[in-house]
């Protein structure tokens, strides 16, 4: 499962003192949108929704009020609003459907063209997606999730996702915080972008992350670093040989950047 490369790993001779900087530049072009086509062969099918600034306004505004015309079933809502880790007044939701009274509910936003484009392309990747912005997914928001996954049937269910989630804040907000040239005069436009993933089961044991410095393959982990897989130990030499097969064969020379990351999902043959 590919996910949008980090541009800058650490230098593994001095993480302190010689770690490399990357440039604005070099930022955008880890975004998924940006290297979709180059890797499209080898990735998990996408659709991508250019977002009206109104939205990414909604998004960046404090509170929870879905869209008009993007409510979720009703056992869901009950579901969420039983949680008692929301209760917190600083984080209060707010539900806005048909039945809300007007007169003390916040007023729902309107969108109704951009949420028909996000049902319609739930549709087209077959009923269920995972959604994220042009860098990151909300994972850190699957608790809020009916699912507790970032799988997506419905618009509502993808709005939420991202409205909750602190990874798409800062994709908004503070994705140049660790370029060498954040403090530059210029300001680097960027065209929000919702992509829209097919859903699939992922085997957390069977998807790793990989460490490009200078164009070289430096190290390969685990992408979930919480757990140790017993059954992997064994086939070391072999997912390390395919996997740099595949970087060789696949990867190299084809993306711009020379210090990036990527992962890759290991089924019957390596999947990007």
């Amino acid at each position: 499962m590919a996910a949008a490369p980090d541009p800058s790993p650490p230098n593994v001779t001095d993480v302190t003192t010689n770690e490399p900087e990357c440039s604005r530049q070099e930022v955008l072009s880890c975004a998924l949108p940006v290297w979709y086509e180059q890797f499209k062969a080898i990735t998990i099918k996408s659709m991508f929704i250019t977002l009206p600034q109104e939205f990414v306004e909604y998004l960046n505004s404090n509170g929870l009020v879905l869209p008009e015309g993007c409510c979720l079933p009703s056992h869901i809502r009950n579901d969420v609003k039983s949680d008692e880790s929301i209760s917190d007044d600083d984080d209060k939701i707010e539900w806005s459907d048909s039945d809300s009274n007007p007169a003390t509910d916040s007023k729902a936003p309107s969108f109704p063209e951009l949420i028909r484009q996000i049902s319609d392309g739930i549709g087209a990747l077959g009923g269920a997606v995972v959604p994220k912005l042009n860098w990151s997914s909300p994972r850190d928001a699957t608790w809020i999730a009916p699912s507790n996954t970032l799988q997506c049937t419905t618009a509502a269910e993808v709005v939420l996702l991202l409205k909750s989630s602190d990874f798409v804040a800062h994709d908004l907000s503070t994705v140049f915080e660790y370029s060498s040239d954040r403090n530059g005069t210029a300001k680097s436009y960027i065209a929000y972008t919702l992509c829209l993933r097919k859903w699939m089961p992922i085997d957390p044991s069977s998807e790793f992350r990989c460490f490009v410095y200078e164009n070289q393959l430096i190290g390969i982990s685990q992408r979930d670093y919480t757990a140790f897989y017993h059954h992997l130990p064994p086939h070391k030499e072999a997912i390390r040989r395919e996997i740099l097969d595949f970087f060789q064969l696949k990867i190299t020379g084809r993306f711009p950047n020379t210090n990036y990351v990527f992962d890759v999902y290991r089924e019957e043959e390596v999947k990007m």
